[in-house]
């Protein structure tokens, strides 16, 4: 005999419910918002909430509680507003005039403090990533700051929504840290299954969060199956995943009004720094290469692109922490901010430290680095905007001499083709060789640029091209199906065309989000 479980005949009883209620898509939760008109207003009546919430006392046979005195109001306005008591003097002061009350505590700065902290609970904002190494995240505080101010200057909130799913095309970069503000696994793996997995989870937390935070509804039920009780089929979660498929965790530069000027200014102190490290390896051009830097020195030569091609290392992927390549009147025209592009062999998966944009950004160390994928051997390459004269390359593993270890040892470097260095210019390599000690002006220039770029740093998540977007069967990240193109809710509200409608996905998916029309966000 067939035996059913509870949790089956649940089920059963649900779908039997719903052939007799009609398709979900009827519930009222799913229908457009529509004006009512107030009941007749009560004795107690001051607008048309009271007239609203009088109405369903009286249905249920109920009578208003007795009306509080004026003190008693003053501090229930003070305790829901700021969270705070007011003191006797506040009370004396608003107790016989409340609007001077309400904008006194709204133009208060402890009102977006107070309200900020349960848009971060329900966002799930946090300021460590959690799991077990739980690192501090330590430019979160921007997006936390970020709410207040929003609140404080009462934005409106369609535009409030829209900007934290894509504050980077909208002039606020720190709203984004929505996005980023769940957990995130710091502990990546070779392994394939494992690093698939991570990667799921963390784009599943941003369309859980957005979908249960701005449409009060569980899209993330729909990860590994159609959803049992609303109308979300399988391929609609993956359509609103694709539209985050470009965001990763990590930090970004925020683009403040001195921005620019301080970026200039890093760019005059990188150029410093490189000369004087340029003179240090100068010294001894044909010298075993080591972590710390070297200097290629040549013939000057016209190119367009330069490529750096690694055949053997110390051990494991090779790593370059930053390219430089030098024109004869000092310009580093491998730099990002000069238009160049940076392109690899391939790129060490799933690491916020080790990635192809930090091969020229004009940072060092081991945490600004680029690995390739690929175990001693890759190559990396630099397309300038233009034809440049080149006169010099620097490149180290670890110009902050904390990392030795995946260092090149065989390698050539080609300008459009043509070689232009390699490692067979110089001595063979020698584990630990004695270097001379960098100028002691060169941590005061490091702290200089670290200043000046540390202080536009914030958690809102780094953007990059995304990959095709594969529906999962049964949720899992190894049984690809096919590509779903990014877009919205199919059954509910389903306006595609305004979602393809401007460049960014997550820009289309936050209109379609703040539309007037969609009956969710009001909900």
């Amino acid at each position: 005999m067939l035996r059913l479980g509870r949790s089956a005949i649940f089920l059963l009883l649900i779908g039997a419910l719903r052939s007799v209620a009609g398709p979900a898509e009827e519930h009222w939760a799913f229908k457009p918002v529509r004006a009512l008109e107030p009941p007749e207003p009560g004795a107690m009546s001051r607008n048309a909430i009271d007239a609203f919430v009088q109405a369903r006392l009286k249905s249920k046979g109920l009578a208003p509680a007795p009306e509080a005195d004026a003190v008693t109001l003053v501090r229930r306005v003070y305790l829901v507003a700021l969270g705070l008591p007011p003191t006797p003097e506040q009370v004396s002061a608003y107790k016989n005039n409340y609007e001077r009350l309400v904008d006194h505590v709204l133009a208060s700065p402890q009102f977006g403090e107070r309200w900020a902290r349960h848009w971060l609970d329900v966002v799930r904002f946090a300021e460590t990533h959690g799991f077990e190494m739980n690192q501090p995240r330590a430019n979160a505080w921007r997006y936390r700051d970020y709410v207040i101010r929003a609140l404080n200057e009462d934005k409106p909130y369609d535009q409030f929504l829209r900007e934290q799913l894509a504050g980077e095309a909208l002039g606020e970069d720190a709203a984004t840290g929505f996005i980023v503000g769940g957990p995130w696994d710091q502990v990546k793996s070779p392994d394939v299954v494992l690093t698939a997995n991570q990667r799921a989870d963390e784009l599943h937390d941003m369309v859980s969060t957005t979908s249960s935070a701005l449409l009060g509804l569980t899209v993330g039920c729909a990860r590994c199956h159609d959803h049992k009780f609303d109308p979300i089929p399988q391929t609609d979660y993956y359509a609103i995943k694709a539209c985050f498929a470009d965001v990763q965790h990590g930090e970004r530069r925020l683009k403040t009004p001195d921005y620019e000027a301080r970026m200039a200014e890093a760019d005059k102190l990188r150029a410093r720094l490189s000369e004087l490290d340029a003179r240090w390896a100068e010294c001894e051009p044909h010298a075993p290469v080591n972590a710390r830097l070297n200097v290629e020195v040549f013939k000057p030569v016209a190119a367009k692109k330069v490529r750096f091609t690694i055949r053997n290392t110390t051990a494991l992927e090779p790593c370059i922490d930053e390219l430089e390549i030098w024109t004869a009147d000092s310009r580093n025209v491998a730099l990002a901010r000069s238009g160049a592009i940076a392109r690899a062999s391939s790129v060490y998966p799933n690491s916020e430290i080790h990635r192809l944009e930090h091969i020229n950004d004009g940072k060092y160390g081991n945490s600004w680095s680029w690995i390739s994928a690929e175990a001693t051997k890759g190559w990396i390459e630099i397309e300038f905007p233009r034809v440049e004269t080149i006169t010099k390359i620097l490149w180290g593993r670890d110009r902050d001499e904390k990392y030795k270890d995946r260092l090149a040892t065989e390698y050539e470097i080609a300008a459009d083709g043509n070689v232009i260095a390699s490692s067979s210019n110089r001595e063979p390599y020698k584990p630990d060789p004695a270097l001379k000690p960098f100028p002691p002006e060169r941590k005061k220039i490091q702290q200089q640029i670290a200043d000046l770029a540390g202080a536009s740093m914030v958690y809102a998540g780094t953007f990059a091209k995304p990959e095709p977007t594969h529906r999962f069967h049964r949720g899992d990240p190894m049984l690809k199906r096919e590509i779903i193109d990014p877009g919205v809710l199919s059954k509910i509200f389903p306006v595609r065309d305004e979602v393809r409608s401007v460049t960014s996905n997550r820009l289309a998916l936050a209109n379609w989000i703040a539309d007037p029309r969609n009956p969710l966000t009001a909900r």
